[in-house]
């Protein structure tokens, strides 16, 4: 009976690690990443600048998820730290491919009236790319912390992943009546990034604090 309650022991303290490594990484991407679109509300109107930022925000984000795999040993969580990582960068690859359709836009507006009509109907086109892609990694977001949340159902830290998961659908809803406007697209999405990042530190600060709903493991092999 003690093995067993040891062997549940470990494997308790190996996904509250796990639980704390992930949610460090995506809170060390996201809040810079909130920072920077802050700092930055000035240039949201320029496709370019945004469609770069969430090219190099999914590929950064991708290959920081992608490093933990190898030290995550919870098997749920891994193959949902992948499926993250690779929304990530199929995200981010895709906002970099729109680049050369926003060069594109930007010179044909110094040509003739027909080609200025084309560059608008094409820097159309990409602002609805864009919103795409952002609402579909904030549904696919939502819909990996809500798994994340169900598998770890019976853990202090599975509310956490239901908390996230709700940020980011709000997030995906927000930006289906918002994705024409581009300023506050990038503006919800910042917003995002602050709120989840800064509760992603908390919440990784906080796993070991707070006592398990059902009591502690430890506990149980003592007594």
């Amino acid at each position: 009976m003690s093995a067993v309650l040891h062997e549940s022991a470990t494997a308790a303290t190996g996904e509250a690690s796990a639980f704390r490594l992930v949610s460090s990484i995506r809170a060390a991407v996201y809040v810079p990443g909130a920072i920077v679109l802050a700092f930055t509300a000035h240039l949201h109107r320029t496709i370019m600048f945004d469609l770069i930022f969430v090219g190099i925000f999914g590929i950064v984000s991708a290959l920081a998820l992608g490093a933990t795999v190898f030290r995550v040993g919870v098997r749920s969580l891994g193959r949902a730290v992948v499926a993250h990582a690779a929304l990530n960068a199929a995200v981010g690859i895709l906002a970099l491919t729109l680049v050369a359709s926003a060069l594109e836009a930007q010179s044909l507006v110094s040509g003739d009236a027909a080609a200025v009509a084309q560059a608008l109907t094409l820097r159309e086109g990409v602002i609805d790319m864009l919103a795409i892609l952002v609402i579909a990694w904030a549904a696919g977001t939502a819909v990996i912390d809500v798994l994340l949340g169900w598998f770890s159902r019976g853990r202090s830290y599975a509310r956490d992943y239901f908390v996230l998961a709700a940020c980011a659908a709000i997030l995906a809803i927000v930006c289906l009546f918002v994705g024409e406007d581009i300023v506050a697209l990038m503006g919800f999405c910042g917003g995002y990034l602050a709120i989840a990042g800064v509760y992603l530190g908390i919440a990784a600060a906080s796993v070991g604090v707070t006592p398990h709903p059902r009591g502690s493991v430890q506990a149980e092999i003592q007594s």
